[in-house]
């Protein structure tokens, strides 16, 4: 038996969690056989990339700043649909991504990524906007239709309970006044996969958290002590230094600059205190 300790930035787990679900089974299957649909995010957009695409657009993110979504519309795809190889784009209309999710079935695989999971297992999305639009619609269909989907999270998006915050986040109408848009939380349903799993599944080592959060760019990092076979545990030492350590976001270029007062996505965003110039609201 031996062990190694190590230690990942955000992004860096975010690559180890896209290289480690190429290899999931359940990804191979339907790579070979039916549709891979990816949603969004810079997580899944890491994927994306591994699976041999370009990056995907970035749209909501929390920055120092708070709740933000992207300045511009970048010219490059949200979400995408994986058939025979070949992705195509899908684009966030009632026409496009709802009606493929009418399409689905059981012998297919979505994978997104969210904002928080919690001890029991339950995970949410956030939403700038009512119902998450045409996005948040899909999403919610392919639960009400049991599509198998795979909810790819890294460990800092873990808080201990959601319980209460999907009660008192269900409407962000109910906030008086936000850093950037006020969100709500939405349900997410499917399997949990985080680096604990990515561990398993890429090297067969039992994987243990040591530590959480850092600086000098490692805020929000994580270190884990690996243990298992010394060939295996070689084989990751190996396979980190050379393909994860240095990773930096997935995301189109273009897509990364954020939202800023006056810009055309004010009229979606409910109680941006940026728009007041942050003055706290007279009664």
């Amino acid at each position: 038996m031996a062990a190694i300790q190590i230690s990942l930035t955000v992004e860096e787990s975010k690559l180890l969690l896209a290289h480690a679900l190429k290899q999931d089974d359940r990804l191979q299957k339907v790579w070979q056989s039916g549709r891979l649909c990816l949603l969004g995010g810079s997580t899944v957009s890491a994927l994306a990339e591994i699976l041999g695409f370009a990056p995907l657009r970035l749209c909501g993110r929390v920055d120092p700043s708070g709740c933000r979504t992207a300045l511009q519309d970048a010219q490059a795809y949200d979400n995408i649909l994986i058939e025979n190889g070949q992705a195509r784009d899908l684009a966030e209309t009632e026409e496009d991504i709802v009606s493929l999710v009418d399409r689905l079935t059981e012998k297919d695989l979505v994978v997104i990524s969210g904002n928080a999971f919690d001890a029991m297992g339950r995970a949410v999305i956030a939403y700038g906007f009512p119902g998450g639009g045409p996005r948040g619609k899909a999403i919610a269909k392919i639960a009400a239709k049991e599509i198998p989907t795979i909810l790819l999270f890294g460990l800092e998006k873990f808080v201990p309970s959601l319980e209460e915050s999907l009660s008192v986040a269900a409407d962000f109408q109910e906030t008086d006044f936000a850093m950037g848009m006020a969100i709500s939380l939405a349900p997410l349903k499917g399997d949990l996969f985080t680096e604990l799993d990515a561990f398993s599944s890429l090297f067969n080592l039992q994987a243990y958290v040591l530590t959480s959060g850092g600086i000098a760019g490692a805020q929000g990092a994580k270190t884990f002590l690996l243990k298992g076979n010394r060939q295996q545990v070689q084989s990751a030492w190996q396979f980190i230094q050379e393909k994860i350590k240095g990773a930096k976001l997935s995301a189109h270029k273009d897509s990364i600059p954020a939202c800023m007062p006056g810009c055309g996505h004010c009229k979606n965003h409910y109680h941006c205190s940026y728009l007041s110039r942050g003055a706290f609201p007279g009664k």
